[in-house]
């Protein structure tokens, strides 16, 4: 199932402290994921920010996993995805993993 986020929703404009905003005239696409091992379910959330903070869109999704890991790089894929659906020239994708961001950025084999 996939939610969509309503855009520009008034007063949602606080940066989680581990977040940055983009630079200036830039927008900013934040994914991440969560994971219940024991059930053996994710759901992912990518949301769009402009440099002031305000949310421009987002989506939560919920999905089936075979990692954790896994859930990760579809995170960072539906981000991918929503970035190219909304044609967005000027947006950077931003994870928590490093490990799949540095993956999606070459054209190597995965580890695993």
């Amino acid at each position: 199932m996939e939610t969509r986020v309503h855009q520009n929703q008034p007063g949602v404009t606080e940066h989680p402290s581990n977040r940055r905003p983009p630079i200036l005239d830039q927008l900013k696409l934040n994914c991440d994921r969560a994971y219940n091992k024991l059930k053996n379910k994710a759901a992912l959330g990518d949301i769009i920010r402009d440099e002031k903070g305000a949310v421009i869109d987002g989506k939560t999704k919920d999905i089936q996993p075979t990692s954790s890991r896994f859930s990760e790089v579809v995170a960072v894929r539906e981000a991918c995805l929503m970035a190219c659906t909304m044609q967005l020239n000027n947006a950077g994708i931003e994870s928590d993993n490093k490990e799949v961001i540095l993956l999606s950025e070459n054209e190597d084999d995965p580890p695993w």
